[in-house]
């Protein structure tokens, strides 16, 4: 426990006086898209660079308030003469939504209302112009004014915040997952290639490939395609295996992003594989503290045959950490688990840190490299190096309207 411990310090230590430069951007804005006198919805732009949303309601009951917290905002460096707002949800692993922005002020009912204005804003049903007040009395009262959708209208994978349907969620480097899902009808692709070094000096190579597809809001297909070679046996296929992540829960106030992951691992990789089907379940919590993203695994699998392949049961638990470094780099920070298993084919318990860095070269686009070494047990030293790529839209689909 004492490297999850590790973990979870040096990624939340990163946390303490980091603040935004908010150029006045900070505040509480009334979404004038999609709000009306009994229906309100407010994005929460804390001066800490939190990111939230509020949605007030009043009907025949009474007033109803509810809070969301997506991730991270943070004012973008402008590359040209606009100023620019960016949105994270998984920060220090994920790309930025970057959009334009237009700070002034309107009058209303005679008084100066700060106004923000975002410019082609990706929501979660339309893309357009996003015109937000800060919020007050007279600002509820003007009712909504929203404007007009373009004609390239695309759904965000989630939330009330700029966050593009293109921009790459890696699951790897890491051995844990996230609670995201690609959003719907969109592909992801992530692949790599691992090097592991043995104690009695047998080598491994390993090219773990994954084709992630969105199917709906919170579900995704994941499609493992693993390449291996090692001592003794010549490279080719794996193990394939299939699984579909759902997220049961989102932006809860302490759970936060909770998401599910079964899956099967079929025999399919001969003398590269365990020579078993595998059944596996994944329990995922994804979070957000500070600038810092945190995601937390733990999980089981229930293999086929007598054990002498391999074990009939064995599980796992993960603590991975996201943290921004500068511009688009980031740093991977992970301590993993494989608690001990029994048969003939057990091993004793293993304990190992997975750390390197990360960059973004473009938000559909994100390289990264780094080391694994055991902490304890008989895990290899390893290096490691892949891509995540977001490859567009296979299908075509469209959110439910409000």
């Amino acid at each position: 426990m004492s490297c999850l411990l590790v973990t979870l310090v040096i990624g939340c230590a990163t946390v303490h006086g980091n603040t935004v430069l908010t150029r006045g951007i900070a505040g509480e804005w009334v979404d004038l898209h999609e709000s009306a006198p009994g229906d309100t919805v407010v994005w929460l732009l804390a001066p800490n660079g939190d990111d939230g949303l509020l949605e007030v309601r009043v009907d025949d009951s009474g007033r109803h308030e509810s809070r969301r917290h997506y991730g991270r905002w943070q004012p973008g460096a402008a590359a040209d003469s606009a100023a620019k707002i960016c949105f994270l949800r998984r920060p220090g692993r994920e790309s930025r939504s970057c959009v334009d922005f237009v700070l002034d002020t309107v009058l209303i009912d005679g008084a100066a209302v700060p106004r923000l204005r975002l410019r082609g804003y990706v929501g979660e049903h339309d893309t357009a112009d996003r015109t937000l007040l800060a919020r007050s009395a007279a600002v509820v009262k003007s009712g909504p004014t929203p404007t007009p959708a373009s004609s390239e209208a695309s759904p965000a994978p989630s939330g009330g915040s700029n966050y593009h349907p293109r921009a790459v969620q890696p699951e790897r480097p890491s051995v844990a997952t996230h609670a995201g899902t690609v959003a719907p009808g969109y592909a992801e692709l992530e692949t790599g290639v691992e090097h592991d070094r043995f104690a009695d000096g047998t080598t491994a190579l390993g090219v773990p490939t994954e084709l992630k597809l969105g199917l709906a809001r919170r579900t995704q297909l994941s499609i493992g395609l693993p390449a291996s070679s090692s001592t003794g046996v010549s490279f080719g296929a794996g193990d394939i295996s299939v699984g579909l992540k759902w997220r049961v829960i989102q932006d809860h106030p302490h759970l936060h992003d909770v998401a599910v992951l079964p899956s099967l691992k079929f025999a399919t990789g001969g003398e590269r594989g365990t020579g078993t089907t595998d059944a596996s379940l994944l329990l995922i919590d994804s979070r957000t503290v500070g600038p810092v993203g945190l995601d937390l695994n733990v999980g089981a699998t229930w293999r086929s045959g007598d054990g002498t392949q391999a074990p009939r049961f064995s599980s796992l638990w993960t603590a991975s950490a996201g943290i921004p470094l500068r511009g688009p780099f980031g740093l991977a920070l992970e301590c993993y688990g494989y608690p001990g298993t029994s048969g003939p084919a057990g091993d004793p318990p293993i304990v190992a840190l997975l750390t390197g860095p990360t960059v973004i070269v473009h938000s559909v686009l994100e390289f990264d490299v780094g080391f694994i070494t055991p902490i304890h047990g008989p895990q290899p030293h390893a290096l490691y190096a892949g891509l995540v790529t977001n490859m567009g839209r296979f299908a075509r689909w469209r959110s439910p309207s409000h």
